[in-house]
């Protein structure tokens, strides 16, 4: 530029050449963002859960195209007319006459190099610390039992119409007849109906408030919430779900027999701690306040989804509070997907007008339960690794452009007498120096923000010692493997050669 200039080339027209170039190179890039952006909205389109909010409206629009011509153009104007600015407004003479010393490597512009190699590494390791939480937790997520086994097991919602069903002895003998016929088909080991279905897979999600018998009522004593779940004899073996105690409703359990329930563990401790509950009555006070003697007490399950926390179910015999809309679960000895046509046909043959919605598996259930953790972590950890290798490209440009404008010193390093090993160190340290900054002040930030994390996080502390170590690992091996060719580059420099340049 300077040699441009002394040879009567205006500033002006040495910053449109720049500007030029920058544009070049700045509209490629945005163009090929702007198509890895269109599959990027397409792949999550795919991955996000299907009852996401405003799913259908994710798309590339014109306003996101003009947005991003808009930042390339502002990348293009910050990347190369202000160097360029800055280029041409030094002295002629001072350039020519230090053009052969290493010019370009003066103090500002090695400070403005390094400051952005560390403020890339620094922001990367924020993102990847983001991204290091979200995988522990959906790891510490995928660990949790949901309390029931969930493969072989297949979900369907079924309603009995008052219109073909008046009363509750016919829709008990439909539901009857149903379950009956299903079990009987060929590669199912069970089958049961229930109102609502655990992990939030569907039905009709009724809360209760319940007093064990003789215990004084609210503000004067305390109750105990749980949810309501009406089930047909063999729900729990169809579902897994483990019957810790006592038995599970059978034939005997009619609408003239003694009201029964079970509960589960939660809500056993709750109400009787450090008591057998086998045996006692307790009641849902608000509402039906009927005493039902506890037959049985089951193992914990998810209710609302894997995450969920355990909370007190009591569950009823359909017999005894029947229900109209229903969930068929199914327990197959295969694939379920196999047997849809089987179990389809078992029910047209107890009702060809029956109606089936949401067929699931209980595994897609569990995995959609998951679903929007997955997502967040997806998407936080991408955006994490483009973060990890722009900084890894960012610390080799830098130490590749120091080597180039340093081949005469190395050149002259090696004449004098200087091991290669000595160079290869040299390089390595000056990259690595700038990396391991950008990785301090990274933790220092990233301690300080990923506290925001708090709420999507999941028995994994915002400032989780392992995770951050872990990171900063391996942005330090990212580093170190960006210095590593030009380091090695520079150990091939031919004295001879640099010194006849000089």
């Amino acid at each position: 530029m300077a040699i441009r200039l002394a040879m009567g080339a205006s500033r002006l027209r040495l910053i449109q050449q720049q500007l030029v170039e920058s544009l070049l190179l700045a509209l490629l890039g945005g163009g090929l963002g702007f198509l890895l952006a269109i599959w990027g909205v397409q792949m999550l389109a795919t991955l996000a859960p299907e009852d996401t909010p405003r799913l259908a409206e994710i798309k590339v629009s014109a306003g996101v195209l003009v947005f991003t011509l808009v930042v390339t153009l502002l990348t293009a104007l910050l990347c190369g007319v202000l160097p360029a600015w800055q280029a041409t407004r030094g002295h002629v003479n001072y350039a020519l006459k230090e053009a052969g010393r290493s010019a370009a490597l003066a103090t500002r512009g090695r400070r403005w190099r390094g400051a952005l190699v560390v403020a890339e590494v620094a922001l990367s390791l924020m993102l990847l610390a983001g991204a290091g939480l979200m995988i522990r937790s959906f790891a510490r997520v995928q660990q949790i039992d949901p309390g029931l086994k969930t493969e072989g097991l297949l979900t369907m919602e079924i309603t009995a119409a008052r219109v073909r069903y008046p009363d509750e002895k016919r829709v008990l003998a439909f539901y009857e007849q149903l379950v009956e016929r299903v079990k009987a088909t060929p590669g199912i080991e069970s089958a049961a109906v229930s109102s609502a279905l655990p992990l939030g897979g569907g039905g009709f999600y009724l809360g209760r408030v319940f007093l064990a018998e003789g215990r004084p009522e609210p503000p004067v004593g305390a109750d105990a919430e749980g949810q309501w779940n009406v089930i047909s004899p063999g729900y729990f073996k169809t579902t897994g779900t483990r019957l810790i105690k006592g038995r599970d409703f059978d034939s005997s359990d009619t609408a003239e027999s003694n009201p029964v329930i079970i509960i589960n563990e939660s809500l056993a401790r709750k109400i009787f701690p450090n008591e057998d509950p086998l045996g006692k009555r307790i009641r849902s006070w608000r509402d039906e306040n009927k005493l039902r003697e506890i037959v049985g007490v089951v193992a914990d399950v998810r209710y609302f989804g894997r995450e969920d926390a355990p909370r007190g179910l009591v569950y009823v015999p359909h017999t005894q509070n029947t229900w109209r809309a229903m969930i068929l679960a199914v327990r197959t000895q295969g694939n379920p997907a196999a047997l849809v046509g089987a179990i389809r046909n078992q029910i047209k043959g107890v009702d060809k007008e029956l109606a089936i919605a949401n067929l699931n598996t209980m595994t897609s259930i569990l995995a959609r339960s998951v679903a929007p953790r997955r997502l967040s972590m997806l998407l936080l950890t991408v955006f994490a690794g483009v973060a990890a290798l722009l900084a890894a490209i960012g610390i080799y440009g830098v130490l590749s452009y120091v080597v180039s404008q340093r081949i005469s010193e190395i050149g002259l390093r090696l004449a004098l007498g200087a091991q290669r090993a000595d160079v290869f160190k040299l390089m390595i340290g000056h990259g690595m120096r700038l990396a391991l900054i950008g990785v301090v002040l990274g933790l220092a930030f990233a301690f300080a923000l990923t506290r925001l994390m708090k709420s999507l996080l999941y028995e994994v502390g915002a400032n989780d010692p392992l995770t951050f170590a872990a990171v900063a690992l391996l942005l330090a091996s990212v580093a170190l493997l960006a210095c590593w060719i030009p380091a090695r580059r520079a150990t091939k420099v031919d004295p001879l050669v640099a010194l006849r340049y000089e």
